[in-house]
């Protein structure tokens, strides 16, 4: 039989449900218990000190080196006797010893990578994509390092902004192309002073990442049911004990998870 109360409930619940409204409590644990299966993180929280648990950025995708101009002129002359190919008669290619009867093009630079944004240690492949076929490639990837592979791996261990300069060469010359601030690498940790005491025993935590960009969210599991979402805080423990503390940031780089064991021991 039709009830019209009982539907209009369904539609009330329906409703609530799919408000959007959420509540942190900073004595109450939210119902997703650690936030890594929500966040879609690379696996469970790690139980080892200092270890990083990391949900990658949606945003950007791969980055562009975009194109440079070239240093040397655009073609020059092969040198007497090389080989040049030419379509022949028959539509087949013929290669035949020259005098200066060809020419090959200075390149021009351009690069990709499969990421520029992301948390320390943040590994970057980078993938030469350059016009007219260079043969020799020199990265430098802003932190003091360099490469002379064609399509390098490189990792960034700290956080910063770092300009990647890249230059594409063959015979015929060579191009720089130099992108200013194209690696942004965000390092999370932080700080808890003082570390021991006795009860009850007040703590500070200090967000103490480095980086860009700059997470916009912050949360604290104090390893004792308690919890807070401010960046920079403190907790007094009450009882004696072993605490592991966990710190979760979020922002444009993604999300990620701070987990250190054995962090305050109150007596």
């Amino acid at each position: 039989m039709y009830k019209p109360g009982i539907v209009a409930s369904v539609l009330v619940i329906l409703l609530v449900s799919t408000s959007g409204c959420s509540f942190l409590s900073t004595t109450s644990k939210p119902a997703v218990k650690s936030g890594i299966s929500a966040e879609n993180s690379l696996g469970e929280t790690p139980i080892v000190p200092d270890q990083y648990v990391a949900s990658s950025a949606r945003t950007p995708k791969a980055g562009s080196g975009g194109i440079a101009t070239p240093t040397l002129t655009e073609q020059i002359p092969l040198i007497s006797g090389a080989q040049s190919s030419t379509i022949n008669g028959s539509g087949l290619i013929d290669t035949a010893n020259t005098t200066n009867s060809s020419i090959i093009n200075v390149p021009v630079a351009r690069f990709t990578s499969n990421v520029a944004m992301g948390f320390a240690p943040l590994m970057v492949k980078f993938t030469d994509s350059s016009l007219n076929m260079p043969t020799a490639w020199i990265w430098t990837f802003g932190d003091g390092v360099s490469s002379t592979l064609q399509n390098p791996n490189h990792t960034y261990y700290s956080g910063g902004q770092y300009t990647v300069g890249f230059t594409a060469a063959n015979a015929a010359g060579s191009s720089f192309l130099n992108t200013t601030n194209y690696v942004f690498v965000y390092a999370p940790g932080f700080l808890a002073m003082p570390d021991h005491g006795v009860a009850p025993l007040t703590i500070t935590f200090v967000d103490t990442g480095t980086g860009y960009p700059k997470p916009s969210a912050w949360y604290w599991d104090f390893g004792d049911s308690h919890y807070s979402n401010i960046q920079n805080t403190t907790y007094q423990y009450v009882s004696p004990g072993t605490y592991d503390v966990k710190l979760r940031i979020s922002g444009k780089a993604g999300t990620i998870w701070v987990n250190r064991s054995a962090v305050v021991t109150v007596t």
